[in-house]
């Protein structure tokens, strides 16, 4: 048997170690790159199908800047203008939730997540809740006729 045979094409296959997520193989191994799952903040994707609906998806954290940082960022919230400190750890906190989404997606065996929405709440002081959440789908290219 060719060696031509034994091993696909290089191409975008399903990953093995990841339903859902398409992964680049090169003609002999997986390499790092993966799709990225389709995000929406609409109910429909503009160029794609709707083939399978998987259900609600969701990415939660509580983020919390820690004593330094909380105290540093209210003595510069006496002041007027943009708390930096705030800024990155609110900017942290949604990061975490949306990869968190993706990640629960895939684990669904989607490759997009529709009506995406996002929300944060203080929990306690300093306790910032963030929660992603969307309906996971599986969406293929819609074929023009």
């Amino acid at each position: 048997m060719s060696d031509a045979l034994a091993h696909p094409p290089p191409g975008w296959y399903p990953d093995p170690a990841d339903p859902g997520a398409q992964r680049w193989w090169d003609g002999i191994q997986w390499g790092q790159q993966r799709t990225p799952i389709l995000l929406s903040t609409t109910n429909d994707l503009p160029g794609h199908r709707v083939d399978r609906v998987l259900g609600v998806c969701v990415g939660l954290v509580a983020n919390s800047m820690g004593f330094g940082k909380s105290f540093s960022a209210g003595l510069q919230s006496m002041a007027r203008g943009e708390v930096p400190q705030w800024t990155e750890a609110l900017e942290a906190g949604r990061q975490a939730a949306m990869q968190r989404l993706e990640d629960h997606a895939r684990q669904l065996g989607a490759n997009a997540v529709l009506a995406l929405r996002m929300d944060a709440s203080e929990l306690a002081g300093g306790l910032v809740e963030f929660v992603a959440y969307g309906t996971a789908a599986v969406v293929s290219p819609a074929v023009e006729r």
